[in-house]
């Protein structure tokens, strides 16, 4: 339970790293080009880094370790094809594996400046579409056997 307690407790820091990228590319509203996209990507590593030096200032806090892992590889796809390491399966961290799927179902039901939000049915069909691809087959069945819970909470923080 200390992971799922850590996850929750750690998982809003997923994208700090953000502060180290310009905002031109931060608030674009279109696609980003492949050199915009190569320094965005790098919000992951400087997460990363960050969290490991506050948590080597401050060890007692050892929650800053799932932190950090989420920042890094939250990214990541079970397939390889993510970044910024271009881990797959098992060897990306099971946190990183679980809050993958809930911040691509995140993006997907909420609305973006680029987007409208997309139904539950459409995120869950492309969650779906995804298992053993870009998200772990184990946390796809597991998504699908607490969805009404995605949808519940999805529903409170919409209104």
């Amino acid at each position: 339970m200390r992971l799922v307690e850590n996850i929750f407790l750690t998982s809003s820091l997923h994208d700090i790293g953000k502060v180290g990228i310009p905002d031109y590319i931060l608030l674009k509203p279109g696609r980003l080009d492949d050199k915009e996209f190569s320094i965005m990507k790098s919000h992951t590593v400087i997460g990363f880094e960050t969290l490991e030096e506050a948590l080597q200032k401050t060890p007692e806090a050892s929650y800053l370790h799932v932190a950090a892992e989420i920042a890094r590889h939250h990214h990541e796809k079970f397939d390889g094809s993510g970044y910024p390491d271009g881990l797959s399966g098992d060897r990306i961290p099971v946190a990183s594996r679980i809050f993958a799927l809930s911040d691509v179902y995140d993006a997907l039901v909420s609305k973006r400046p680029y987007k409208e939000p997309f139904t539950h049915d459409r995120a869950r069909s492309i969650i779906f579409e995804g298992r053993g691809n870009h998200f772990d087959p184990m946390v796809v069945d597991a998504f699908l056997a607490c969805e009404q819970r995605f949808i519940e909470v999805c529903e409170h923080y919409r209104s």
